[in-house]
């Protein structure tokens, strides 16, 4: 009788051990296919930049499974729990903005020191030398809560694409 009890002790903590290691596993492998889904909806945000406007919200199912990768039926479904936001600034990487709209990228929008002869009498300087840039960030959340803190956050610097007017 005590070796059925051994027998019920040893049984029962290698299930437990095996649960938790399922729920390890799976935790790892929805992480990944999170990860995936997230590069490949921020690179056809890139490779789309103007096409998308800042605070764009999606669902994932939408937007990367039925949109992009054409899935149907329950292989969409399995993205719905997520939806993204895009968010677009436009930054000041380099000399004088043109743009009133550009936050300056580095520091808080004072002059730092300026390189050159110090001649300040160049007429028409302004904004000869700016570099503007898309600060891109793409955040991922659970869709049906109300959290706002993103499960996952990616974040890039692109040039501003030219206005073709």
């Amino acid at each position: 009788m005590c070796a059925f009890g051994i027998l019920a002790l040893i049984t029962s903590t290698v299930m437990q051990i095996w649960h938790e290691n399922m729920d390890k596993a799976n935790r790892a492998v929805s992480r990944r296919v999170l990860r995936e889904v997230a590069d490949s909806c921020f690179r056809r945000i890139l490779y789309e930049i103007q096409q998308h406007d800042d605070g764009m919200t999606a669902n994932v199912a939408d937007f990367y499974a039925r949109d992009w990768l054409k899935l149907e039926g329950r292989q969409a479904d399995r993205y719905r729990f997520y939806s993204l936001r895009l968010e677009k600034k436009l930054k000041a990487a380099a000399g004088a903005s043109t743009d009133d709209d550009a936050e300056p990228l580095f520091g808080d929008g004072e002059a730092v020191g300026t390189s050159g002869s110090g001649d300040d009498d160049d007429e028409g300087a302004e904004g000869a030398g700016s570099i503007n840039l898309i600060e891109v960030t793409l955040h991922l959340y659970f869709a049906d809560e109300g959290d706002d803190k993103p499960l996952l956050t990616l974040k890039t610097y692109i040039p501003q694409p030219e206005s073709t007017e």
